[in-house]
């Protein structure tokens, strides 16, 4: 194909010694060749620099930033300030893409016309491989992408399978110090669009559960972190004009409260009555309103605070509202 459009490759490096060559292979033999192939080195202490640093080179693609460990956001944004593509692709380095990836991305990336392009994700395990089971293919518009975005999630959250138009990250950077940072910026990037196309193709293998990679480096605030993102969402959504898809995340946001917040330390253990523990289950099958005016009142102070502190910010000026009970 006539390679016109140059893609930024940006891929963030962290202690993955045994993967990044794999990752790099995949990329420099890409189909597709017109790459700007940025390699973000987040503070390894491992082989990791001097592996990027022999790459840079032997391939005139690559461009090699060494910085002090600042984690996956704020390697993904080193690289976005530093990068010149006209289309921009993540990678995480202990990942890889199948060899037509790229290339195909562009093609449909062209064809319709959009500004992002999803396409397909297999989860690699290390004692066995996930089968692909296909997404919904098509074009989205807006409206259409961030209704899946709520509903269905057939474009997902993550960064790593999708191609993007530059100019959407000309005033937005990954959220650092966060660990569910994708899921602060998909709603955001969606909201900028005026059409996404989801692919059925198998692009993206995506490796699970590895010691030491930036995205595995998860402690206690994780499910906080997810929290306020989901309430980042619902706000974004409403200050936008999309009041009915706030509505439905925030009829779902104390079943959240619930599942995952009593997962972080010091929280499940503020649950001292059976009753308490039972509610848990019962969650979803509530409605945001029945669940704060006939649930709360039943918890442990410190639980009932906390789930209020969070779900006001929403509900209240909402359809919904928060009683006093």
């Amino acid at each position: 194909m006539d390679e016109k459009i140059l893609v930024s490759v940006i891929i963030p490096v962290y202690m993955v010694e045994d993967y990044i060559e794999d990752c790099l292979e995949s990329v420099i033999n890409q189909t597709y060749q017109k790459l700007e192939i940025i390699l973000v080195d987040d503070g390894s202490i491992d082989n990791c620099p001097k592996i990027c640093d022999r790459y840079a080179e032997k391939d005139v693609r690559i461009k090699v930033i060494h910085k002090s460990n600042g984690g996956l956001s704020d390697a993904r944004n080193k690289g976005l300030d530093v990068m010149t593509g006209d289309a921009v692709f993540f990678l995480d380095s202990d990942d890889w893409i199948e060899k037509d990836t790229i290339e195909s991305m562009v093609k449909t990336y062209e064809k319709y016309d959009v500004e992002i392009v999803c396409g397909g994700i297999r989860n690699i395990y290390d004692n066995y491989t996930e089968r692909f089971n296909g997404i919904k293919e098509g074009l989205f518009t807006k409206e259409e992408a961030l209704y899946d975005l709520v509903k269905d999630n057939n474009i997902g959250v993550v960064a790593v399978n999708k191609l993007y138009d530059s100019k959407l990250f000309a005033d937005i950077r990954y959220p650092v110090g966060r660990i569910h940072e994708d899921e602060f910026v998909i709603h955001r990037l969606l909201l900028k669009c005026k059409n996404v196309y989801c692919k059925n193709e198998l692009y993206y293998n995506y490796r699970r559960r590895r010691d030491g990679s930036i995205t595995t480096l998860k402690n206690k605030k994780s499910q906080l972190d997810f929290m306020e993102a989901y309430l980042d969402r619902m706000v974004t959504l409403r200050n936008n004009g999309f009041i009915e898809l706030s509505d439905k995340l925030a009829c779902g946001l104390v079943f959240w409260c619930y599942e995952y917040a009593i997962k972080v330390d010091g929280i499940w253990e503020f649950l001292e009555n059976p009753q308490d523990k039972e509610i848990i289950g019962k969650i979803n099958r509530l409605s945001a309103r029945k669940i704060i005016s006939r649930r709360c009142h039943s918890l442990n102070w410190h639980l009932k605070l906390w789930v209020k502190s969070q779900i006001i910010k929403i509900l209240c000026g909402n359809s919904l509202r928060c009683t006093n009970k």
